[in-house]
């Protein structure tokens, strides 16, 4: 099977919010303006012309990503969640798909209730 994007935190920029790579889950304070960064590795072909890359399609609006796309192979995705949801049992799905394969990688997105 195709494999999508490698998905990992970065984690100097994403305060407060933590990523499981086994479950492909990442963990945000449910607090307004939150962000947190996710870095895309996307498959490469070695031969020119070199097609590589990757997008994130959203599940629910509440979460907004600072680009649609990304065409090259290694990219950071900011992810904010502009207004603090009324339950942090919400959940969200961004799908990163990858331009070479078309193979997707899904992460969930879970809300934690923001520390005071």
């Amino acid at each position: 099977a195709l494999s999508g994007p490698e998905i990992s935190l970065v984690a100097d920029e994403s305060e407060g919010c933590t990523y499981d790579a086994v479950t492909k889950t990442v963990t945000i304070p449910n607090k307004n303006g939150q962000t947190v960064k996710l870095k895309a590795v996307a498959p490469t072909l070695a031969a020119p012309p070199a097609t590589t890359g990757s997008s994130v399609a959203i599940t629910n609006a509440w979460i907004t990503a600072d680009a649609a796309s990304i065409a090259t192979a290694e990219g950071i995705y900011t992810f904010t969640l502009p207004t603090a949801q009324g339950s942090s049992d919400a959940t969200n799905a961004l799908t990163f798909k990858s331009t070479l394969t078309g193979a997707t990688t899904v992460v969930t997105v879970k809300l934690k209730d923001a520390a005071l």
